[in-house]
């Protein structure tokens, strides 16, 4: 799993990551606010654990 962008769409945080098992993209929500901090050039972190594991 490799995180690519984090997105803001429609009042909503995204996260799109690349699948290299599945050689697929995977898109995630639902992140609470206090997870996400912007940097001073503008840009967005995501502080969240992704298992290391097969995903369904």
């Amino acid at each position: 799993m490799y995180p690519l962008r984090l997105l803001f769409k429609s009042k909503a945080w995204y996260l799109e990551s690349l699948c290299t098992d599945k050689n697929d993209y995977r898109l995630y929500d639902e992140f609470p606010l206090d997870l996400i901090t912007k940097s001073t050039d503008g840009s967005y972190t995501l502080s969240v654990y992704l298992p290391i594991d097969h995903w369904a």
